[in-house]
This record gives structure tokens, C-alpha cells and sequence, in this order.
């Protein structure tokens, strides 16, 4: 797994949009929590890469609250309900781990573009915006991820699917 800062001003445009929406309901100044953060607002190419999380004081334990049925499959489960020290590979969980926990240190929005080998080589490239939640202002409560694939990782997993889109 290869993974690189993606400045907020380079987001791809669907992630932008997503961005904009968590400004708008105050996200920047922490006033934007899970009642105000509502999932079918996001444009609809991106709801099945989208991830939310209720943060635990150890960044490991970490709960998937909602868990997109495009990660359910990349993943090859539904991660609902469980942690983030499930995830696998292993390399990923610590990686989740190290990135939930500088998100709720900064308490500000952050983006990071990742590419992933396997056996057989290249597999996808995604870029990644995750957005803090606050419940009173101060403490981050819940992290929205929200995932865009290039259009040749889209390909590659309808490819998979046997045609089927996420």
C-alpha cells in the first residue's frame, strides 16, 4: 500500500462536493455532528465507498457505523459494527489507526490518496477525505470517510463483478 497527503485544494470533484457540504453545516468550526451529517445529501457516486466511524479514546477500537457496500466488497465483508483493528491486512488496520487518530488530533478535514498492489501487481488507486463530527464543538465523535476510485479502479471492480458497478 502506497499512501501520499492529498491537499484539500487537489480533491477530486465528487470528494470537493463532500467537502463543501461538512463546511456548510459548520464542520470547520466543529459544529457539525452526526444529526446534522446526512448520508443521502452526498452525491450518490460516492455513498458506496463511504465509511463512518464512532471514535473510541483508543483509535484502534474504533466502530464502523456505516460501512458502504462498495468497501463491503474490496474488503470481502461488512465491516459494520466491528473495529478498525479488524480490518486486514493488518498494515491497513495500523494505517486506519494512524490516520483516525491525527483526525482527531487535528480536528479539521484531511485527505490522503493511496494505491495498492497485490500479487499480481497494480490493483487500484482511491483518494480519501475524512471529515471529523462533533457533538459539542470540541471533541471529535465520529469520522466520515468518504472514498472516490478512479474511473479505472470503477472499471477494474465492474470487471470483477462481472459488469456489475459499485
Amino acid at each position: 500500500m502506497i499512501e501520499n497527503e492529498l491537499p484539500l485544494d487537489d480533491l477530486p470533484a465528487p470528494l470537493r462536493e463532500v467537502l463543501e457540504y461538512w463546511r456548510a453545516r459548520g464542520g470547520e468550526e466543529l459544529k457539525c455532528g452526526w444529526r446534522d451529517f446526512n448520508l443521502e445529501d452526498l452525491p450518490a457516486s460516492v455513498l458506496p465507498t463511504t465509511l463512518v466511524v464512532d471514535v473510541k479514546p483508543d483509535p484502534g477500537q474504533n466502530v464502523f457505523r456505516f460501512y458502504g457496500t462498495g468497501m463491503r466488497y474490496i474488503h470481502g465483508t461488512d465491516m459494520t459494527g466491528r473495529t478498525t483493528a479488524e480490518l486486514e491486512p493488518p498494515e491497513l488496520a495500523e494505517t486506519v489507526r494512524r490516520n483516525h487518530a491525527t483526525t482527531v488530533r487535528i480536528k479539521t478535514a484531511d485527505a490522503s490518496t493511496y494505491g495498492f498492489e497485490r500479487h499480481g501487481g497494480f490493483d487500484h488507486r482511491q483518494s480519501l477525505l475524512r471529515l471529523p463530527l462533533s457533538d459539542d464543538g470540541e471533541n471529535v465523535h465520529h469520522i466520515v470517510i468518504v472514498i472516490d476510485l478512479t474511473s479505472e479502479a470503477r472499471d477494474e471492480l465492474a470487471k470483477a463483478r462481472g459488469g456489475q458497478a459499485l
